[in-house]
């Protein structure tokens, strides 16, 4: 289960991290999907406190693009895929997992 984010400053910058694993298995997208809503839930919460708040989930989501959990996520916030330096690149140069998928991201 993933935890509150924290707080953190580099160079004067502060955001906060929420870092996630959601579960892995094919079995599992909902238990995924249902992780996703409550970091969802700490970011709207985090949002409320402090409207100009920076703001990155980071982490193993054990989920591709079109999966909920990760579509969930990035209600009012953006992947980081979408900042990529080369958008034109073949998919294959982002692929995170051994069996040829992107599931690790980031979203800000």
């Amino acid at each position: 289960m993933p935890k509150k984010g924290e707080k953190v400053r580099i160079d004067g910058y502060e955001f906060t991290v929420f870092v996630v694993h959601f579960k892995a298995g094919r079995d599992f997208s909902h238990h995924r999907e249902l992780e996703a809503l409550q970091v969802e839930a700490w970011v709207r919460e985090e949002l409320e406190r402090n409207p100009d708040a920076n703001i990155a989930v980071v982490g193993d989501f054990n989920g591709r693009p079109s999966d909920m959990n990760v579509k969930l996520l990035r209600t009012g916030l953006v992947s980081g895929y979408a900042w990529r330096f080369d958008k034109k690149a073949p998919s294959e140069r982002y692929v995170t997992h051994a069996s040829g998928r992107s599931i690790d991201f980031i979203v800000m």
